[in-house]
């Protein structure tokens, strides 16, 4: 997998990396075919400091015209405990249409791909990453958070590493580890709060939640137990049930967060509630 997140030179140099990428991945992309590496994966980021539409359209056209690895992954930047500024972070419209032209640029070059997804392949709508990640997003498998702001979860459990910005460097992380305490949080959460973990994660990274599978890892019937939200986001058109699976719409997009916050059980709505009232009266 390439860690590319962009070849815009004006934003390469304002992130202090090399700003003449373009000769450095095509040949890396060519050493890696000679290699005999199979499948190559290129990550693409948007919504980076000074970012624009059309800057992350050519970003886009060209990992997918000239390097054209197996799969393109579209990941929008997180700004929360990095050292990226948060008022250099573009609104959320523009980030809605950096991924919106994103999407539509590797469909065109023939990448295939579901809508709100950020995983695209040439070898298939579900091949864009790899077995382990759709292990972890879609199928509700368990897995182990290693390195510094990392996370972890099981059926029962999430938990979160030190994070880089608390000082946690290499040498201080693997120092945590010789002293069994990488961990700065865990949480134990009944099985209807992690559920909505694993939404989040089908909805945010591939754009459907797959209800059958939901079924064989709850055990109960997802659909009649979420009848009511799938009826409402379905008729709100924020999601459109297709061969038992919950798909995000371009409006679902916009509000994906929401969308995902219905799922919550009725103890976490009221908590979301409570909350957001009391930050508006508090105000900025």
């Amino acid at each position: 997998s390439m860690g590319i997140q962009t070849t815009d030179p004006n934003l390469l140099r304002d992130l202090h990396r090399a700003s003449q990428v373009h000769v450095i991945y095509e040949s890396a992309v060519e050493n890696a075919r000679k290699a005999g590496i199979r499948i190559i994966n290129a990550d693409i980021m948007y919504g980076l400091p000074g970012q624009s539409v059309n800057t992350f359209h050519r970003n886009v056209d060209y990992v997918a015209k000239c390097l054209r690895p197996n799969n393109i992954t579209l990941y929008e930047t997180r700004y929360y405990r990095t050292s990226l500024a948060e008022s250099g972070r573009p609104g959320k419209d523009d980030r809605v249409a950096m991924y919106e032209t994103g999407f539509e640029c590797a469909i065109a070059h023939g990448y295939r791909g579901c809508y709100g997804s950020s995983y695209f392949s040439l070898d298939g709508p579900d091949a864009g990453c790899s077995s382990y990640l759709f292990n972890r997003h879609v199928k509700f498998g368990s897995y182990i958070g290693i390195g510094a702001s990392a996370q972890g979860a099981s059926r029962h459990h999430v938990s979160f590493n030190h994070f880089s910005d608390d000082g946690c460097t290499p040498r201080k992380y693997v120092a945590s580890v010789l002293q069994e305490q990488p961990i700065e949080h865990a949480y134990e959460l009944p099985w209807d709060e992690m559920l909505v973990k694993y939404i989040a994660l089908s909805l945010y990274f591939h754009g459907y939640i797959d209800c059958e599978e939901c079924r064989v890892r709850t055990g109960f019937d997802f659909t009649e137990e979420f009848r009511d939200v799938i009826g409402f986001t379905c008729t709100e058109e924020l999601l459109v049930n297709q061969d038992n699976r919950l798909y995000l719409t371009p409006k679902g997009l916009r509000n994906c967060f929401a969308v995902i916050a219905l799922f919550h059980p009725d103890r976490a709505q009221r908590f979301l509630v409570t909350t957001l009232e009391q930050e508006r009266r508090v105000g900025p």
